[in-house]
């Protein structure tokens, strides 16, 4: 007998919705981290839409949850790396050079930026 309810069980559901690692941190990096490093390095305005934002968080969750044991630990490196990857190729070389007050000013903007980053992320991930 074949039955006609369709099975919507939490695993039958999120492998309808598994996203490779690689291409799911792609469009993490692309349509989310890129745009908020752009806006903490020229200052462009940074919007996300509701639905823009809900992809992302949605995308970073399946991800985080899936059965590959592997996925929420590389996802966390890769986390973690994005950050420092930030810090060493957009903060570091606008701090070299500086001394005193423009030195200050400098770490004063990054760390404030770094604070927006984080929350940011916070909110992705």
């Amino acid at each position: 007998m074949i039955d006609s309810q369709p099975n919507l069980s939490h695993n039958n559901i999120h492998q309808e919705h598994m996203v490779p690692l690689n291409k799911g941190w792609d469009e993490v990096r692309d349509k989310g981290l890129t745009k908020l490093e752009d806006f903490l390095t020229n200052g462009d305005k940074i919007e996300f839409t509701r639905k823009e934002y809900m992809q992302l968080y949605t995308l970073v969750y399946d991800l985080s949850t899936t059965q590959n044991e592997v996925y929420p630990a590389e996802l966390y490196k890769r986390y973690t790396d994005s950050i420092s990857k930030y810090l060493a190729d957009r903060v570091v070389p606008k701090l070299l050079g500086l001394t005193e007050a423009p030195l200050l000013a400098e770490v004063e903007l990054r760390w404030r930026n770094h604070q927006i980053m984080i929350r940011w992320m916070k909110n992705f991930f």
